[in-house]
């Protein structure tokens, strides 16, 4: 109803033209969930903030929103043959990289972009253009106050979004950046948590059974037997009494005095026959798996093979950022370029930042990509983030070759080259000079 009302308002729609709308609520709960959730199959009733409030939930969304927001965008021209360099000076590096918009830095942006995306499945920013309809500034939009309308007979997409402050806006998706996390309908991305909300409410619900499990004293529960009957008030007196003395973790493990023949009867199963530690555990695997983040990097390392942190951190960037950065950067383009401008334009993720947990293995790397000439000497000193000053001048601005590498064809030259000044020196050298070229030559 509030969907055909908004429709009717923006557009003049009668009931037949609304009809023939084609028409996606991205704040339906069939994608999101409002302030009060679905209920898992362990009885849980899920919000937000009780999934967030979950521990691995709330590492696994953390860990992949802010190792994103620690990588900057890079913007790089493609030239002819392939080569590229970097192009600061596009209003797009700015925005990602300096100044997304006036109230937030950009390891904000992303990081409340990323942690959308993920948790929510969408992450929506209106794009602020200026007077020539170039892009200003992002400004984030709160997916639940979001619906997309599409108009049929023009198939023009609209964002109508719904303020606090009251009142409707319908934005044009070409003013609209809009990241998705995996889907399946090319418009709306999934809420993995929702999709997941079985896995996550059992881990949910073996936290609240262990709180209570120890707020009992960490024993299971009982009966007391008296050898004769007792009143409803002595009943309830010895049951008070027992609760006072043996409930919660400051009276565990006390000593109990039975008297008048009083008995204790356990009627409850100890933690390990419940398998409780093991199916919290097993509660971790489940939402590492959900949320696409290896196992360990939740903390948890229980019967895991060890790993060195360059290992941990290049199997994190490959199978959990490798997709999200491609998501990032193909969104950005279709967004904000047109063809030709995608064809010469180099959008990437500066990952240095991430690989940097193991300093000898980066010392190493970027060793071999100053000896290679790959990068400059000054370059390499920047990276190694230690404050060193840079050389400037020629030594540390110029790219460098170790000298004892050359192309095969001129290694070919060269050594022909000796064969003939050995032959005109008179020395005996039996060797065909034209078959040993046109045999490297070959070869090459």
């Amino acid at each position: 109803m509030v969907l055909d009302y908004l429709t009717n308002l923006i557009f003049g729609d009668t009931d037949e033209q609304r009809s023939k709308r084609e028409v996606t609520d991205i704040s339906n709960p069939d994608h999101f969930l409002a302030s009060v959730g679905p209920t898992a199959s362990s009885g849980v009733k899920l919000t937000e903030a009780t999934m967030l409030g979950q521990a691995s939930v709330m590492q696994a969304v953390r860990l992949l929103s802010q190792s994103v927001a620690m990588s900057d965008i890079v913007f790089n021209d493609v030239l002819s043959g392939g080569i590229t360099i970097p192009n600061t000076s596009l209003r797009l590096h700015d925005i990602f990289n300096e100044q997304p918009n006036t109230e937030q830095s950009p390891f904000t942006f992303r990081q409340m972009m990323m942690g959308s995306a993920v948790f929510r499945g969408n992450a929506v920013a209106e794009i602020e253009r200026d007077s020539n309809g170039r892009e200003e500034a992002l400004w984030p939009l709160p997916v639940k106050q979001i619906q997309m309308v599409r108009e049929k007979k023009t198939q023009d997409l609209f964002y109508v979004f719904t303020p606090n402050s009251g009142g409707i806006k319908a934005i044009p998706a070409v003013n609209i950046f809009h990241l998705r996390g995996f889907h399946l309908d090319g418009l709306v991305g999934m809420n993995i948590p929702f999709v997941t909300k079985d896995a996550i409410g059992n881990a949910i619900a073996m936290e609240q059974y262990s709180g209570k499990f120890f707020s009992s004293g960490a024993s299971p529960g009982g009966v007391l037997e008296h050898p004769s009957e007792l009143s409803d008030p002595a009943r309830k007196n010895l049951k008070d009494t027992w609760e006072e003395a043996h409930r919660g973790l400051d009276q565990a493990h006390r000593i109990a005095v039975l008297e008048e023949g009083i008995q204790w009867k356990q009627t409850g199963i100890d933690a390990r026959d419940a398998q409780l530690i093991e199916g919290r555990v097993f509660s971790v695997h489940e939402i590492a798996r959900a949320l696409g983040v290896p196992l360990s990097l939740l903390m948890e390392d229980f019967q895991q093979p060890a790993k060195t942190p360059l290992q941990e951190a290049t199997r994190f960037l490959s199978y959990s950022l490798g997709p999200w950065f491609a998501n990032w950067t193909s969104q950005i383009k279709t967004d904000f370029m047109n063809l030709q401008e995608r064809k010469k334009t180099e959008v990437l993720f500066d990952t240095s930042k991430l690989l940097s947990t193991d300093p000898d293995a980066l010392a190493r790397a970027l060793r071999s990509n100053v000896t290679v000439g790959i990068m400059k000497p000054d370059e390499a000193r920047s990276r190694l983030n230690i404050g060193l000053n840079p050389l400037g001048g020629l030594e540390g601005e110029s790219t460098f070759m170790q000298l004892n590498m050359a192309m095969v064809k001129q290694i070919v030259e060269r050594t022909i080259d000796g064969l003939v000044n050995q032959e005109d020196e008179g020395l005996d050298n039996k060797l065909d000079i034209d078959e040993i070229a046109a045999n490297v030559l070959d070869s090459e």
